[in-house]
């Protein structure tokens, strides 16, 4: 005993140690990150001066000479950073590499090449073009033969491209073949800022049958206009290869639109070649553009496109509408028909003016057959925004007419029209159609009480048998003493749990650490000249659901507007929302109804109208009939045009390089990465400012800063662990990046609407679960990441019984996740997912909420009858609040690696919860997550209301 004692204050004191060491190490790196930035800022200085004025030489003096030395890898990446903004003459250029010389920076930066880490070779490669010498140039062209890693090989095409050697062009070309085509996009743009000594090799390229390079040469062709490329285009849109067929048919419209023969191509065998002649019309605004689209009125297939292209037209020339009215009237073909007034119904406001002109008779009886073909949305939409009294009177003296003769279209009238409207037509208001019923998640049932079974009874049979068979026991194992018996050794029990999870913990933020470092260190090597160069980074969809979201939806729009990316769009999906939403999203951007064609990869619920500003070329909003937030994300996806989309939720906000931090790192991946998440953090208590995040607090209410002590020890000790352990199955459904035709391909999210006829209230895990079950299955290799400095900032519940409501809702996602994909856990075929991540979730996750809560009832039990000893209580002690204190100071001090987020009195408030959350808080949110098993398996549940205070709301005063 007296052993057992030892051990146990051993590792008491150990642990107490540890943690009073990690706390003066999280605020001794504060100290080292403020030297750390002088010495920034000086090299900043000096590299300014060497680059834009004062002395050419190398520095001023002995001590300048020396800092040089000391820190030439942060004076280097000081001069790539200032080279982004600053074009030294060739005098300072000069300079600068008598520098470099003197710090023999180039030698190491030669050695680099060859290097075993890519990291080394890549930061070789990204550092080379400062010195730009011959020998610089020569040794990146022999790297980039022998190189085998398509990411090192993407560094040093830049390279060769920044430096502008022409005579590396072949070598490039050539690195082209048995690529994945992420990489031949990114070498397209790169190699089309040749230009002219690209165009002169033409000669030799168009001969070559590698398909590569005919997309190479495709690409270029929109780029670098020459009637030997117009000519290689023209006859690659015969190319048995669809790909290159399509590829060269859209930059022939794009760069060429005057030698496409539209004639032909609409009458094409190929329905993609139609659609994209179809388009190319409607930047033609011409009588004959017209003609040539009326006369495939009857093709299904291209319909959609022929309705924009058409739409386009009469923008562009108005003087069209009386001839396109005129045919539509006398139209006799019902297909052909109704493509015509799929056209003018997108021009009701032009059409209602002309009720007070001449064409009135005409007008009206077209705004009847636009009413009758199902586009009364276009009318209501007018007449609920018109001011004019007379032309109101004629556009409801139509409305009125049509319903008398055809009720059918009355319903809609009453939920939509503006209530001091509908006596006019006879009609009284209807109540907003109804949300979508609440998801039910249907789980496997037997399974779940399965579950519950080894959950709730396992551990405490074995503990009952172990204190029955104990040696020692008195004969016929009393009540009293089998029950101390039974106590104690659940007790230890508990405690070996509470050691296991947060000696997991502690596990993962080993690789955590490690993981940090090396997206920091690659982190410090991407310039914004060369992210922001063509194709480099993947473009990408900003998806935004919203649900009675008009506390702050203006806010994270505008915030998603204003991020720093190359190539996105953003995409709003009104989710049936029946408070103001979709209102101040009008109002506020100015937006409009317009015509966009939408894909029908997923199936979701009706989409009723798309709006659209052209101030804001990158703003789409949908609007569509309430189906739950994974429905309005498969929406998004039908509508989405770019390679990526990213899932954020209407109350969280970006920022403004938090994508830029996200997508960059997939520059390091050797694998397609198919899904990729970012830092989730409290925005409770921040400052905002039109759309800005100006300054970062922690929340003031107790519940939410508890929550940041949780948040921050996920992301930062689970996530980014599970990520190098290529093992990471959650990403939050408030910041998630995720491959748009991987997840067609998957099904999109899970709903009713959707192929597995299932809905679930976790479908961002769900997502990434089911995108890494096919892959895996279909042996495509593949990869997930998480970047822990893209930063989301999102609200969280401020009250237990919001709380309450969201961990209920958690615990049931991942239960029903857990069920639905059951097949994965301890499966080898899914690799480290099935052996180590499922059984992880299974074990401490799925099942520790009833162990937790059976431990801290029998701790107090235990308590309350002096059936503990202080060894083990101490030991359990250690096991759940030293450790878990541990993970949380760690956790905090990876999240503030880069940056402080927090002042210097938060962080100590951030300490102080750290260890306070283990007296009541845990346990409370354990009690939650069994509270969530048992709605499941009864089959209560739902989404519950999330409150919205706004973003920035209750925030600290400046």
């Amino acid at each position: 005993m007296r052993g057992a004692a030892g051990t146990a204050e051993l590792l008491f004191f150990a642990v107490l140690l540890l943690d009073a060491a990690l706390i003066l190490l999280f605020f001794a790196r504060r100290l080292a990150r403020r030297i750390g930035e002088r010495r920034k800022k000086r090299a900043r200085s000096i590299v300014l001066r060497m680059a834009g004025g004062g002395s050419t030489r190398i520095a001023t003096g002995r001590t300048e000479r020396r800092f040089l030395r000391r820190h030439r890898w942060l004076f280097l990446r000081e001069c790539a950073l200032a080279s982004d903004s600053v074009s030294p003459p060739e005098d300072r250029r000069a300079a600068l590499s008598a520098a470099f010389e003197a710090s023999r920076v180039d030698i190491s930066l030669l050695r680099d090449l060859n290097a075993k880490s890519r990291l080394r070779r890549i930061r070789a490669a990204s550092y080379l073009p400062l010195i730009s010498t011959r020998t610089a140039r020569i040794s990146l062209i022999h790297a980039m033969e022998k190189e085998g890693s398509h990411s090192v090989k993407l560094f040093l095409a830049a390279a060769l491209t920044e430096m502008g050697e022409s005579l590396a062009i072949p070598t490039l070309i050539d690195s082209l073949a048995g690529e994945p085509l992420a990489y031949q996009r990114s070498l397209w743009g790169l190699l089309s800022e040749f230009g002219e000594s690209l165009a002169a090799l033409l000669p030799i390229l168009r001969i070559r049958p590698e398909k590569e390079i005919q997309l190479l040469l495709i690409h270029f062709a929109g780029r670098y206009r020459s009637t030997e490329l117009e000519s290689y285009l023209l006859a690659k849109v015969d190319s048995p290869d669809l790909d290159i067929r399509h590829a060269a048919f859209r930059a022939l419209c794009a760069a060429y639109p005057a030698s496409v023969d539209h004639a032909r191509f609409l009458a094409h065998d190929d329905h993609l070649i139609r659609n994209l002649a179809a388009e190319s019309l409607g930047s033609i605004p011409t009588v004959h553009s017209l003609s040539l689209l009326f006369n495939h009125l009857e093709d299904p297939l291209i319909r959609r496109s022929l309705v924009m292209a058409a739409t386009a037209i009469l923008r562009a020339r108005p003087q069209h509408f009386r001839s396109v009215m005129l045919r539509c009237l006398n139209e006799k073909r019902e297909t052909a028909r109704a493509a015509l007034l799929d056209v003018l119904a997108n021009y009701v406001d032009y059409l209602a003016e002309k009720l007070l002109s001449a064409d009135s008779p005409i007008v009206a009886e077209i705004l009847a057959e636009i009413i009758r073909h199902g586009h009364a949305r276009q009318i209501i939409n007018f007449l609920n925004r018109n001011r004019n009294p007379d032309i109101q009177v004629q556009a409801l003296r139509i409305v009125m007419a049509l319903l008398r003769k055809d009720r059918r279209q009355a319903a809609e009238f009453s939920r939509y029209l503006d209530p001091r409207l509908l006596p006019s037509l006879g009609l009284k208001p209807l109540e907003s159609a109804p949300a979508a019923p609440a998801r039910a998640e249907h789980p496997n049932l037997p399974l779940l009480a399965a579950f519950l079974a080894v959950g709730v009874a396992l551990v405490p049979a074995i503990c009952l048998l172990a204190a029955f068979f104990a040696p020692g026991a008195a004969p016929g194992n009393a009540g009293a003493g089998l029950g101390m018996r039974f106590l104690g050794f659940f007790n230890a029990a508990f405690a070996v749990y509470a050691a296991a999870l947060n000696g997991s913990y502690l596990l993962l933020l080993l690789f955590s650490i490690f993981g940090a470092r090396r997206q920091s260190a690659f982190a410090d090597l991407l310039r914004l000249s060369f992210l922001f160069k063509e194709q480099v980074l993947p473009s990408v969809s900003i998806i935004s659901p919203a649900f009675n979201e008009e506390a702050s939806i203006v806010e994270s729009v505008s915030s998603l507007l204003n991020l720093r990316y190359p190539d996105f769009e953003v995409i709003v999906v009104n989710d049936g929302s029946r408070d103001e939403t979709l209102r101040r999203l009008i109002d506020y951007f100015q937006l409009e109804r317009t015509e966009v064609f939408v894909h029908r990869y997923l199936a979701t619920e009706k989409i009723r109208g798309i709006y659209a500003n052209k101030r804001y070329p990158e703003l789409l909003v949908i609007d569509k009939a309430n189906g739950g937030k994974a429905d309005a994300l498969n929406a998004g996806i039908n509508v989405a045009r770019k390679e990526y989309f990213a899932g954020i939720d209407a109350d969280s906000m970006l920022e403004r390089d938090s994508l830029l931090a996200l997508a960059g790192k997939f520059l390091a991946s050797e694998q397609e990465v198919v899904a990729a998440g970012g830092n989730i953090l409290p925005i409770n208590g921040c400052t905002v400012r039109q759309g800005d995040l100006v300054e970062t607090r922690i929340p003031r209410r107790t519940i939410a800063r508890f929550q940041t002590i949780e948040y921050l020890r996920a992301f930062m000790a689970g996530r980014i662990g599970w990520a190098a352990l290529r093992s990471l199955l959650i990403i939050s459904g408030a910041f998630g990046l995720f491959h748009r035709r991987r997840v067609v391909d998957a099904h999109g999210y899970l709903t009713r609407s959707e192929h597995y006829l299932k809905d679930t209230v976790g479908e961002d895990m769900e997502l990434v679960v089911r995108l890494t079950r096919n892959l895996r299955e279909n042996g495509n290799p593949f990869a997930v990441q998480y970047a822990y400095d893209a930063n989301c900032w999102t609200e969280i519940p401020e009250r237990l019984k919001v709380l309450g409501r969201q961990r209920d809702r958690w615990q049931r996602g991942l239960l029903d996740i857990l069920t639905f994909h059951s097949k994965l856990i301890g499966n080898p075929r899914y690799g480290r997912t099935g052996l180590l991540g499922f059984p992880y979730f299974l074990l401490f996750e799925a099942l520790g909420p009833w162990f937790e809560a059976e431990g801290y009832l029998a701790l107090i039990a235990s308590l309350a009858l002096g059936a503990i000893g202080l060894p083990l209580f101490l030991l359990l002690f250690t096991a759940t609040v030293l450790l878990g204190l541990s993970v949380s100071i760690t956790s905090l001090m990876i999240a503030e690696r880069r940056r402080d987020y927090f002042p210097m009195r938060d962080k100590l408030i951030l300490v102080l919860f750290a260890l306070l959350e283990n007296f009541g808080f845990r346990q409370l949110v354990s009690l939650m997550r069994v509270r969530g098993f048992l709605r499941l398996l009864a089959r209560i549940g739902g989404w519950g209301q999330m409150e919205r205070r706004g973003l920035g709301a209750g925030k600290n005063k400046p």
